[in-house]
């Protein structure tokens, strides 16, 4: 080998070298920057978890985390008292998030579900409303007792994403830590301290216009606001509602939802042909064939039987969920364990991936509930085998009232609402929305019924575009518009039209049914 060709290969291997260090050296240096950048932000959100010793973290807008939402996107904690009505109160603290103009013309507070749903769920729903709107800001709190907020959570329960339930055994020993850790003051975890709550927040925008946007528990936790003050609401949206003073669950039947599910499912051939029966007696009597043991026996082994007997039913609650379950009458039919295993395995982490880091409080859920919603009015006997563990668990928590707060009548009220719901909800029955509608003055609402969608069909974006894109992109334009025009503060009422052709359950298309039924499969093989 000539000098020549010995040299041109030692410059060409010295360049490639130089390169990979010069490479090396900025991966380095970016990534140091952003490990820096992150540990930052894991100090904020540490600070932001702790017990709200810091107070140098209050009323300070800083980073939410490092991959921000929206650009004009950031976070905060304000100090109110446990118990509004004691000027001795111990503080707590209550985490915001606000996204739009720090100096807006219009706020637009948003309760979540739940109780303790996470706020993160609006994510689409603001970026396109600000996006039309810059001059507005949204705010979303989380509730008291979960999220970042205090939280109701122990130290035996790691995760911070409860909302699947928990196992008896530690469900009993956290609550037990719970009621000694905090004694009489767990009763102060409630929906009217907690509209208190949204107050100290709205006066942090004195004068300012104000909307509110709710959803499910959130619509309950709403109310709580408008009654201790409403002057500066012009604006009130409540999607699948539960009046105050009527919440009682037993009006929520097995039927109903089951009866639902059927005659729409019967009504699409590609629906009626993948569950595959005859008639409604028919997915009855599978149902309780399984959780009877005399269908598939040796099948399905205990912990799965428990699955499928405390969750089947919540599989219809939602849209997005909804299209589980003619998967899941076929597996069952046919006794199928895998396909069965999947299909909860699909809903369980689809919820924890909806949360995130969020700390969902199913036991600031259970305290609400059992004593706002429901103690010892919920019927759990049914024919389909189908159990709920509501009233076991509700024995555990201590009984608080505030039903001298429960006395509302927005009659005389100046705001304008909207009250939406889906007749086919399993958890906020058409009943409650028509029993909240007659709080409000008939000049002043608007009722909007949506055939065959689940619970809250308004507040959860479901991407359909997979299977059938047009149908997809119409609904989400028909929502956004109504929700846009509402909020605008216009004088007139939005052109609700475009909602009689909302997007129907993916089970409606056989493409969508055959595409999910793929995905679920695939997914949790995949995870």
């Amino acid at each position: 080998m000539n000098k020549k060709v010995i040299v041109k290969k030692s410059i060409a291997s010295l360049i490639i070298v130089l390169i990979g260090v010069f490479a090396y050296m900025m991966w380095v240096k970016f990534s140091f920057r952003r490990n820096f950048l992150v540990s930052v932000n894991n100090f904020l959100n540490y600070v932001t978890l702790s017990t709200y010793e810091n107070e140098n973290i209050y009323n300070k807008w800083h980073d939410c985390d490092f991959k921000k939402a929206i650009e004009s996107e950031s976070c905060t904690k304000i100090s109110v008292p446990l118990n509004w009505e004691a000027k001795d109160s111990p503080k707590i603290g209550i985490f915001i998030r606000r996204i739009g103009n720090p100096n807006p013309k219009r706020i637009i507070i948003l309760l979540s579900g739940g109780p303790g749903g996470n706020g993160s769920e609006y994510n689409s729903f603001v970026q396109t409303m600000y996006k039309n709107n810059p001059d507005q800001l949204y705010i979303i709190p989380n509730h008291r007792g979960t999220g970042f907020s205090e939280p109701l959570l122990c130290s035996s329960d790691s995760r911070l994403t409860s909302m699947q339930d928990i196992e008896t055994k530690d469900f009993n020993k956290c609550v037990d830590e719970l009621r000694e850790k905090y004694k009489g003051d767990l009763k102060y975890f409630n929906s009217w301290q907690a509209g208190m709550d949204i107050h100290a927040i709205l006066s942090l925008y004195p004068n300012i216009k104000v909307s509110i946007y709710a959803a499910s528990y959130g619509t309950l936790w709403a109310q709580r606001v408008l009654s201790i003050k409403n002057d500066n609401i012009d604006r009130v949206y409540l999607d699948s509602p539960l009046p105050i003073g009527y919440t009682n669950l037993d009006d929520r039947k097995f039927e109903l939802p089951l009866k639902n599910f059927y005659n729409t499912c019967k009504n699409s051939m590609f629906c009626n042909k993948r569950m595959g029966v005859n008639s409604f007696e028919e997915v009855k009597n599978i149902f309780n064939g399984v959780n009877s043991r005399k269908k598939c026996i040796g099948a399905f082994n205990d912990d799965l039987l428990k699955t499928i007997s405390t969750r089947s039913l919540w599989l219809l609650q939602y849209n997005f969920n909804a299209s589980l379950f003619p998967l899941l009458v076929s597996a069952l039919k046919n006794c199928d364990v895998k396909l069965v295993e999947n299909i909860f395995k699909f809903d369980e982490v689809s919820n924890n991936m909806i949360l995130g880091k969020y700390g969902y409080s199913t036991y600031l859920h259970h305290n609400i509930l059992c004593n706002e919603m429901t103690r010892d009015k919920y019927s759990s006997k049914n024919d389909y085998g189908f159990i709920d563990i509501q009233n076991e668990r509700c024995s555990l928590f201590p009984k608080y009232s505030i039903d001298k707060y429960n006395k509302i009548d927005f009659k005389e009220s100046k705001f304008k609402t909207i009250i939406v719901y889906g007749d086919a909800d399993t958890s906020t029955t058409p009943a409650f929305a028509q029993n909240l509608s007659n709080q409000f003055p008939e000049s002043n609402k608007l009722i909007l019924r949506l055939e065959n969608l689940a619970h809250a069909p308004f507040s959860f974006s479901v991407d359909y575009s997979e299977f059938y894109e047009d149908k997809f992109y119409e609904g989400e334009k028909c929502i956004n518009e109504i929700l846009d025009s509402f909020f605008k503060g216009s004088d007139t009422w939005p052109d609700v039209s475009c909602a009689s052709k909302l997007y129907p359950p993916i089970y409606s298309s056989e493409k969508g049914l055959t595409s999910f039924e793929k995905l679920v499969n695939e997914f949790v093989l995949y995870i």
